[in-house]
């Protein structure tokens, strides 16, 4: 019964003396807003980037902004695209495998790949190996299936069951007229990326950027081959990649004259081709080398309450150069060499009479041209 008060008496002391410590702060914090003073902010801005309304959107659209890229630590859009629900990835295996998309398992040929709104061909399969671009310069990644709420769109878009959209980041400014980053990487199996990148203000209306990266991996991983009794445990080979892309971006805002945007793209690869596991059989010769360049610009303008203009022009060059070296080729080698150029271009009207109404006209003139 004795302790049973003693700690009655405990809890009491400690309950003044945590309110004589809340009145002391109190006082304490009221004496400093009245030595102080009042004071009254100019303004307060904030800034963010609009993302898709995917909740109240008809269609279903998945957005992956640079803050959730960044926590889930994914290395290329490969990587972002496989958390994206209804998608069926293809991985052609090895590190510098070639990976496609497809949505609703309507193959990669009828998922549009757009770079910054503009879409990326490929007349040669009609597939687009996504693998290639990096994420250190993505701002956002999203992926819509069948058509979505935004009819503000290009024609080619609209031709497709589904449309994966990466958006790169656009360069901002707060103290200082340019930024810089420098980032390496590293990982399992000869993993070595390191990625450089600068922004630049030039004066009020213009800005521009430069981004690159390197990538190097022997991808020489172990695996265990299974035959019959026998275990034994092997290495991957023929699976290394070295490839390097650079990317310029030129910007401008006229204000009330528009947006204008300008894009050089430049990508250079060789890799492996590991191909299927055959028992006792461990050459792999097949190479590929692949050479992409292109340049784009958009240009978008609110004419007015009603009326909003869209125009994009791309120009496209890709080269792909295959080797194997086989004794069942007469030459003992096959060679494949193609080379794609690629003419497109988009203009568009938005046109909103009432709040809750608009339309859109669409027209895409495109030309591909493929050398075998």
């Amino acid at each position: 019964m004795d302790v049973y008060k003693e700690s009655h008496k405990m809890r009491g002391w400690l309950l003044v003396s945590f309110c004589m410590e809340a009145v002391f702060v109190l006082a304490q914090n009221g004496a400093d807003s009245v030595d102080v003073g009042l004071q009254q902010m100019k303004g307060l801005t904030v800034t963010e980037k609009v993302l898709p309304a995917a909740v109240r959107s008809g269609a279903p659209v998945q957005t992956l902004d640079r803050a959730e890229l960044e926590r889930m630590g994914v290395l290329d859009v490969s990587d972002a695209v496989r958390h994206f629900s209804g998608v069926t990835l293809k991985d052609y295996g090895g590190v510098g495998g070639l990976k496609t998309v497809s949505v609703r398992s309507l193959g990669a040929q009828h998922t549009a790949v757009l770079y910054d709104g503009v879409a990326i061909g490929d007349c040669q399969s009609g597939q687009v190996d996504i693998s290639r671009f990096s994420l250190d310069n993505v701002e956002m990644v999203s992926l819509s299936i069948g058509q979505s709420d935004d009819i503000f769109q290009t024609a080619r878009v609209y031709a497709s069951a589904g449309a994966l959209n990466i958006q790169t980041g656009k360069p901002t400014f707060k103290d200082k007229s340019f930024h810089t980053y420098l980032k390496v990487k590293g990982g399992s199996f000869g993993l070595f990326n390191p990625v450089l990148h600068y922004d630049q203000k030039l004066g009020k209306r213009w800005s521009a950027s430069l981004h690159g990266d390197f990538v190097r991996a022997d991808g020489q991983y172990p695996y265990t081959l299974i035959n019959g009794e026998l275990e034994t445990r092997e290495k991957r080979r023929n699976s290394d990649i070295h490839s390097f892309h650079l990317e310029g971006n030129l910007f401008g805002d006229f204000g009330r004259g528009g947006e204008l945007s300008f894009k050089a793209y430049y990508f250079d690869s060789e890799r492996g081709l590991p191909g299927s596991v055959n028992l006792y059989n461990k050459n792999t010769s097949e190479r590929l080398w692949d050479n992409n360049f292109f340049v784009q610009s958009g240009y978008k303008n609110v004419l007015n309450e009603k009326f909003t203009l869209r125009a994009m022009a791309k120009y496209n060059y890709a080269f792909t150069r295959y080797l194997d070296i086989n004794d069942k080729y007469a030459a003992g080698e096959q060679v494949d060499l193609n080379t794609q150029n690629e003419y497109y271009g988009s203009v568009g009207l938005l046109y909103t009479p009432i709040k809750y109404v608009s339309a859109t006209l669409t027209t895409d003139l495109n030309r591909s041209m493929l050398d075998n």
